[in-house]
C-alpha cells in the first residue's frame, strides 16, 4: 500500500497523532499524502514501523528500497545498503 493510500482515510486528528508518532509534522505528512513529497530514510522507517507493516519500505520509497527500475543502478544499490545499515 502507499503511503497516500494509508493516510487518504485517516481524519485530520488521526493524521496530527501519526505526525507526531513518527517525529514529523502535519504539513509534512499532507505533502507525503498528497504525492508532493518523499520521506528521507530515516523518516520512512518510522512510518513503516508506525504503520504496523501495511506499508512497506520498499512502497515508501521504491528508489531506494524497491526492486523495480529506479533501484537498478549499482550506485543506487549501494546507497540503499548504506542507508539499510544506518
Amino acid at each position: 500500500m502507499k503511503p497516500s493510500e494509508y493516510l487518504k482515510p485517516m481524519s485530520q486528528k488521526e493524521r496530527a497523532s501519526f505526525a507526531k508518532r513518527i517525529g514529523t509534522t502535519l504539513g509534512y505528512l499532507n505533502l507525503i499524502r498528497g504525492e508532493h513529497r518523499r520521506p528521507g530514510p530515516a523518516l520512512a522507517k518510522k512510518f513503516a514501523s508506525a504503520a504496523n507493516g501495511k506499508v512497506s519500505l520498499a512502497e515508501i520509497r521504491p528508489d531506494i528500497w524497491g526492486e523495480g527500475p529506479e533501484a537498478a543502478t549499482t550506485s543506487s544499490m549501494e546507497a540503499r545498503q548504506d542507508l539499510v545499515n544506518q
